[in-house]
């Protein structure tokens, strides 16, 4: 599990399970976890979904799409817009 923050202002955005190796391109919307106002947008209706924002500063960081390979609903993130911190979990 991943923290995925803000670049700009280091606020987390949304807790994301990542599968693989490599960088973070996209956000698959079934593998976020956190906050719960975005949790389940994979059944939303893809032209309801707003652009991914951070919920401090309000700078944009991703845009919905359908990942046409997996036939996926994500968010395609831009280029450095975010940092991914892992979680660590306490026992």
């Amino acid at each position: 599990m991943y923290d995925v923050c803000c670049r700009k202002c280091d606020s987390v955005i949304v807790v994301y399970q990542k599968d693989g190796p490599g960088s973070l391109r996209r956000l698959y919307m079934d593998r976020i976890f956190a906050p719960d106002s975005l949790v389940g947008l994979q059944y939303n209706d893809l032209t309801k979904i707003s652009p991914l924002g951070c919920p401090k500063c309000g700078y944009v960081v991703a845009m919905p799409y359908i990942f046409i390979k997996e036939n996926r609903k994500a968010f395609r993130l831009f280029q450095d817009a975010v940092v991914k911190r892992l979680v660590k979990i306490k026992n």
